[in-house]
């Protein structure tokens, strides 16, 4: 069984268990959306998953948010080495944490 690996910044970091398994998260600023189809951004995980990529989500990070503009956000899998963030907020950018989880 090999050790636990673990890194931590200011925006982001990862957990590396044993066998190969991995949490990962990130905060990232996506801007305001415009419309009915949201706003993503894309960006790179601290480090590629070396097989898969399980599941990814998103929580809102941002301090202060108007509830009546519908600040959902969700997080998908864009590759081993990066994810894409969404979100539906029209009032300003929504600066959101993502997770993933794989090998």
């Amino acid at each position: 069984m090999s050790n636990f690996e673990f890194q931590n910044e200011l925006n982001g970091g990862y957990v590396r268990f044993p066998q190969n398994w991995m949490l990962q998260w990130k905060r990232v600023s996506i801007p305001a959306a415009s419309g009915i189809t949201g706003a993503t951004t894309s960006a790179n995980y601290l480090i590629p998953f070396t097989s898969t990529v399980i599941g990814s989500w998103a929580n809102v990070e941002s301090r202060t948010i108007n509830v009546a503009a519908s600040p959902f956000v969700s997080a998908s899998n864009n590759n081993l080495s990066s994810f894409l963030a969404t979100s539906t907020y029209t009032s300003s950018s929504l600066d959101v944490m993502v997770y993933s989880i794989g090998r």
